[in-house]
């Protein structure tokens, strides 16, 4: 089993689970590099004004492009649900994708030019940001066809296309000296890039057998209506927007009850902490094509179950360690990063450090009953955390300050957790194992509490944290808390590849 699992997939041509998670992972890490790079870069160069600026319309941008992100798990699961014909469902997904691009880009439009003819500090700022809405959706589409029929090296190539491309447009048009304008344009130049990676990739690969996509499993998803996928793709997107209200309403908050500095300290420990959810992203992405092939009707088959399993141990053995790693050394990655004037936001990096592991899982759940068909039933729940946030975060603010936001976010991710576990344990009969899960997370925290007994200055916390992560590993797996398989194929997928 663990060999069909994660060293073959359903089909020959699809690639082994193990080498998806290891490429998927090495494409997020280049995506967060790049972003990390560009935002140094551009406060630098552009100044505090000016760089403010580009950050609130990009912030605006993230919120209304999200809304056209949701064909690309559509794809996966009508892919791996049961497809007819992919030159229909490709068809079908397009017109999709146009009618939902054009019907959030022609207003943003109006609005960008409105904004343009009555501010001077944003001009027409927001008309340039906006014209990515035009591509980005369709490039998304593309990563969702090449994840689908899990061609995870291809989907890596047209990520890192996308992230590289990202940072040296924007580089280069803002030295050129087109400033914010530069910044903006390079944004909309790197979704054409990964646009047209993602379609030749896929192209390539698909041409190349005709017998892709033919072999019919439910001859009811060969019609597939507009108003039906455009409602899909909309619930798919729900995900997505609701986490990012999630982990921007502390800032929010913070900014609203509190503002001065604490903005900007708690600025800091968010883009640090949230690299957790934005790495770990990827086990979603890995997993969720997998398990929609192996959940019918509700059902999981025991490659679902087993799958779920598996994702358990991955958490354990390299998402735990990581976030403690990032919890235990606060201080010392915010003061790296930024400097010793924001060593006060080191505890509030720390808490949301395992606040964004948390959340990374629970979005993860949220997948797994997507995949299961249950839409209904994750949505709400996605509210009910999102409603939560709402009450609790202005009180702890208030009592707490930015500590108190990071509680908020903390908990309310846990407590998610906990929500999506019960639903996916009761509805869809998946579980992971409580006792060897209940150990694994103590061990964890005994291997990392003796570094904070020990001086730690510069980069030399990360030797310690790593020694700490072996130990941690190694200790796991001589107490049968992970099982050898995971980390033996993930270990040979970065050997072969």
């Amino acid at each position: 089993m663990d060999d069909e699992v994660l060293g073959q997939g359903v089909r020959g041509d699809e690639e082994p689970l193990s080498r998806g998670m290891v490429l998927l992972l090495l494409s997020q890490g280049v995506f967060l590099a790049s972003g990390y790079a560009i935002h140094i870069f551009l406060a630098r160069r552009l100044g505090p004004l000016d760089y403010g600026v580009f950050s609130f319309v990009i912030t605006v941008l993230t919120w209304v492009e999200i809304l056209v992100y949701g064909t690309s798990n559509l794809a996966v699961r009508h892919i791996q649900g049961g497809l007819c014909d992919l030159r229909s469902l490709k068809a079908s997904l397009f017109r999709a994708q146009c009618a939902m691009s054009l019907i959030i880009f022609l207003p943003l439009s109006l609005v960008g030019l409105a904004i343009g003819l009555s501010s001077r500090k944003y001009g027409f700022l927001f008309s340039i940001a906006f014209l990515d809405m035009i591509f980005v959706g369709f490039y998304q589409l593309y990563l969702g066809y090449l994840n689908g029929f899990r061609q995870y090296t291809r989907q890596a190539i047209a990520s890192v296309t996308y992230s590289l491309s990202k940072a040296s447009a924007m580089v280069s048009l803002v030295l050129f000296g087109w400033g914010v304008k530069g910044a903006l344009l390079g944004n909309v130049f790197s979704s054409v890039a990964g646009l047209l990676a993602g379609s030749l990739l896929f192209a390539s690969w698909s041409n190349a057998d005709p017998a892709i996509g033919l072999a019919c499993v439910d001859s009811s998803r060969e019609n597939l209506s507009i108003g039906k996928l455009i409602k899909e793709s909309l619930t798919f997107a729900l995900v997505p927007l609701l986490v990012n209200f999630v982990m921007n309403l502390d800032l929010w908050v913070v900014n609203f009850l509190r503002g001065g500095p604490d903005v900007g300290y708690y600025s800091s420990a968010g883009t640090i902490s949230r690299t957790v959810y934005f790495l770990f992203s990827a086990v979603s992405m890995a997993f969720f094509p997998a398990m929609v092939s192996s959940l019918h009707d509700g059902t999981a088959s025991a490659k679902g179950k087993r799958l779920f399993d598996l994702s358990g141990d991955f958490f354990a053995a390299v998402a735990l360690p990581f976030s403690l790693a990032l919890a235990v050394n606060g201080w010392q990655l915010v003061t790296l990063l930024y400097g010793k004037a924001y060593a006060s936001a080191g505890f509030t990096t720390s808490i949301l450090g395992m606040g964004m592991l948390f959340l990374t899982i629970f979005v993860y759940l949220v997948h797994v009953l997507y995949a299961a068909g249950e839409y209904r039933k994750a949505v709400r729940m996605l509210v009910m955390v999102a409603l939560s946030d709402i009450v609790l975060a202005p009180p702890l603010v208030l009592v707490g300050g930015r500590n108190g936001a990071a509680l908020s976010t903390t908990t309310v991710s846990l407590v998610g957790l906990m929500m999506a576990y019960r639903l996916v344990k009761k509805d869809l009969s998946l579980e992971w194992d409580a006792k060897r899960m209940g150990k694994a997370f103590p061990l964890c925290i005994a291997c990392f509490m003796p570094l904070l007994a020990i001086p730690r200055e510069g980069m030399t916390f990360i030797p310690l944290s790593l020694l700490a992560s072996l130990v941690y590993l190694l200790a796991s797996l001589r107490l049968e808390l992970i099982e050898r398989s995971i980390c033996r194929r993930m270990l040979k997928s970065i050997l072969t590849w």
